[in-house]
């Protein structure tokens, strides 16, 4: 089968005959799934559709035995198939290919062949027939005799479909007599001679994209070997009964039973548009019909579902995405000049209508038909960024290069970027040129006040405060009748300015509660503060977007802590350092005499106790003693 050059869907049954009468054997392939039957020859192995011979089949009639009709070894030109629509089988007699010349009679379907076939053709359905006897038997003398009836063979036209396949030679409700002793003769049929028509070639099947029809939309674009699964069922609500294909689908795609989805992995070589066509039932209800007669006292009764039916199809479109193949050539040129590159591009789909687009490129540079053209400045020496972009209408491709217009002087170096408030910013110009012998001349073409630039080539400036945030300046540098300017944004920033802080040495009672709000700014406008604390006395928080603190020392913490805190701006950085001193108050701890003696002196010897170390000498500016016992 992986030798078949088409693909016929999940096989049902496969025949081997003679079908077109070219002493080659065929291959006829049937596939319940999708309702079809396909015709490989065993000569070449092409591929003949029998799609004509099927459209006698009625839509709701699913295919599913058939039996090529042959009589002395020749294909007759005829299949036998069946197929069940639900409720009930039906058979039918297909024109197929062409019937063997030694046979010119058409075929005789007799009631022989009948009797031998038709129990194999309808082997799924269980229904009990009355049986025929081989012998006439006579009537009971109350009703009238009926004569013997002949056994009579079917004529049939190719593809019709006779009224009664069976003969039958007694009515059934004629009850049986005796046993006739001998059988009465029977008449042979006529003969019937007739030339058959040619069957007309049917078209072959589609197994390749053709061009997407205008004004439609596919519902899914796919790429090359992209895995693709559609649920064919609305909501999970929904209960599936069968499905089949109204048009053959591309090779490989097929209808997974279990998960009720089509799935398909298009190759290389299945590109443009595939329209699908199916037919889905959907089992909506269950209803009982009664199968015995209403004069029986015990009824039977069967389920038969309650379908919807739906025709669907959807466009499903397989997309090679175009791709560059050629690469720009002499980007760089001198100033002045023409630029041209038509580039080449491959897109494989048969209708790909191929639009270019220019995202990114120099002012003046333009892409029509196909060509990209630029015409450069003359006196300007840049590198400009072009960005080249192909569309299908599906995907794109992008291609990215660099022009870069050469004169006759050019500046290399790049400008720093960054200064700050009251520092110096300094800018050594560096240029190539053509000619070295002679000197090239530095202009500032625009800039801040007190900006400058000296015949070296060097600029200088000092921003004051108010010189802040984004400053621009561009820098001119001429050689003869050549140029080279330089654009430059600068940012000029100024350091946080701390407004409030905590003083360098603080008393605080243990116990006590200390709270204080640092109060810091920053010029710059959108430059955000951050508090960073380095050093903090146990116990001591902070709050890092606001800068707030709060401190409750406790008896454990007496004598002198440190404080230092980091205020940035994400640039520069501003320090506050302090110290605390963090007193235990003076405790009497003598108990004074209360008696006194009316002419004697009274001395009490008050004796205290402090528990701090250290101590603060109430100077002019305070001094730390970190131990008055070694002072």
């Amino acid at each position: 089968m992986d030798r078949v050059p088409v693909q016929p869907g999940p096989l049902t049954q496969i025949d081997v005959a003679d079908f077109n009468q070219d002493t080659f054997r065929d291959l006829l392939m049937l596939s319940a799934d999708i309702n079809a039957l396909t015709l490989i020859s065993g000569k070449d192995g092409g591929v003949e559709g029998v799609r004509n011979a099927m459209s006698k089949v009625p839509t709701d009639i699913q295919v599913f035995a058939m039996i090529p009709l042959t009589k002395m070894g020749q294909y007759t030109g005829s299949v036998l198939v069946s197929g069940w629509s639900g409720k009930e089988n039906s058979i039918y007699v297909l024109d197929l290919g062409e019937k063997s010349a030694q046979y010119d009679q058409g075929f005789l379907l007799s009631s022989e062949f009948i009797s031998e076939q038709l129990p194999e053709l309808l082997s799924n359905v269980n229904e009990v027939r009355p049986e025929i006897p081989e012998i006439y038997v006579e009537v009971i003398p109350e009703q009238a005799p009926q004569a013997p009836q002949p056994e009579k063979e079917i004529i049939v036209e190719m593809g019709e479909q006779p009224d009664k396949w069976v003969p039958r030679a007694l009515e059934p409700t004629v009850a049986e007599g005796k046993v006739l002793k001998e059988q009465p003769k029977s008449i042979p049929p006529k003969k019937i001679s007739r030339t058959l028509e040619t069957p007309k070639k049917p078209r072959p099947k589609e197994t390749l994209g053709q061009r997407l029809p205008k004004h439609v939309l596919p519902r899914y674009v796919l790429t090359l070997n992209q895995q693709f699964e559609y649920l064919i069922l609305r909501d999970s609500t929904e209960r599936f009964h069968s499905f089949r294909w109204q048009t053959p689908p591309p090779k490989g795609m097929f209808f997974h039973y279990e998960t009720r989805t089509i799935r398909w992995v298009p190759t290389d070589e299945q590109l443009d548009a595939f329209p699908l066509t199916y037919f889905l039932r959907i089992k909506v209800d269950e209803i009982m019909e009664p199968i015995s007669a209403s004069a029986q006292p015990q009824k039977e009764y069967k389920t038969v579902p309650v379908l919807e039916s739906r025709d669907e199809n959807l466009w499903i479109y397989v997309n090679d995405p175009p791709r560059f193949l050629t690469q720009p050539l002499g980007t760089e040129f001198v100033a002045g000049g023409v630029f041209r590159y038509e580039p080449i591009v491959r897109d494989r789909n048969r209708d790909a209508s191929i639009q270019f687009y220019l995202e990114i490129g120099p002012p003046g540079m333009t892409i029509e038909n196909g060509v990209l053209s630029w015409k450069s400045d003359s006196i300007s020496a840049e590198t400009y960024d072009v960005r080249l972009v192909v569309s299908d209408g599906f995907d794109r491709d992008i291609q990215e290069f660099q022009l870069s217009a050469r004169t006759g002087i050019k500046i290399l170096s790049k400008a720093p970027t960054m200064a700050t408030v009251g520092e110096k910013y300094q800018y050594d110009v560096k240029i190539w040129r053509q000619r070295t012998s002679e000197a090239a001349k530095y202009k500032l073409f625009y800039g801040p006040s007190e900006m400058a630039i000296d015949e070296k080539g060097i600029l200088s400036w000092t921003p004051t405060p108010t010189q802040i945030d984004t400053v621009k300046y561009a820098v001119v540098t001429i050689h003869g009748v050549a140029s080279d300017t330089q654009f430059v944004d600068i940012f000029v920033n100024h350091p946080p300015i701390i407004q409030k802080a905590p003083p360098p040495m603080t008393k605080i009672n243990v116990r006590g509660v200390w709270d204080f709000d640092l109060q810091a700014t920053d010029p710059n406008k959108n430059d955000k503060l951050i508090f960073t604390a380095h050093v903090l006395p146990e116990g001591m928080r902070m709050d890092p977007y606001t800068g707030r603190l709060h401190w409750e020392p406790m008896v454990s913490q007496i004598d002198f802590h440190r404080l230092k805190i980091e205020i940035s701006d994400g640039y520069l950085s501003q320090f506050i350092e302090s110290e605390f001193f963090v007193n235990a108050p003076v405790k009497i701890v003598s108990v004074p005499t209360m008696t006194a003696t009316v002419g004697d002196e009274y001395v009490y010897k008050l004796i205290t106790v402090d528990r701090n170390n250290g101590s603060l000498l109430p100077f002019k500016r305070v001094v730390k003693v970190d131990d008055v016992n070694n002072t």
